[in-house]
């Protein structure tokens, strides 16, 4: 028994016919819409603060799936170096001072950049400006 004729009529039938939804796509925007889409890294949980760490306390914690990333909250970076300082057992001040030369590493420091491009999420052009390096590249390292 063929079944394609009935399918492809409908199909037909379907596409011949002027659609009301063409009416509403081509409606102008009302304001509330517009402001919606119109933001750059919209988060993919809606709803307030309180509800979205709701949600992300549910047990998912794969940040490698886009939706779980983009909704994660950061920790800034004064709370990265703060952390750091407590691990190291250093003031501050050795986090910010660059030094030069053989045997002039900064573990500290290091773990500060480090940290701030795994878990605070920063480009290693920012990280460079952050810490008053020469270039993005001495961040990588």
């Amino acid at each position: 028994m063929e079944t394609r004729g009935p399918v492809l009529a409908q199909v037909i039938q379907e596409v011949d016919r002027p659609r009301p939804f063409g009416g509403y796509v081509g409606e102008e925007s009302d304001e509330a819409l517009v402001a919606f889409y119109s933001v750059a890294k919209m988060s993919p949980i809606l709803g307030g603060d309180r509800f979205k760490a709701k949600v992300l306390a549910g047990g998912e914690t794969d940040i490698d799936r886009p939706e779980l990333r983009a909704a994660r909250v950061l920790p800034s970076l004064q709370q990265i170096v703060g952390a750091t300082c407590r691990c190291f057992g250093v003031e501050e001040a050795e986090i910010w001072r660059s030094r030069r030369g053989r045997g002039a590493l900064s573990p500290a420091r290091q773990v500060a950049m480090y940290l701030c491009q795994r878990i605070g999420d920063m480009r290693l052009s920012e990280i460079a400006r952050i810490f008053k390096l020469s270039s993005y590249g001495s961040a990588g390292r």
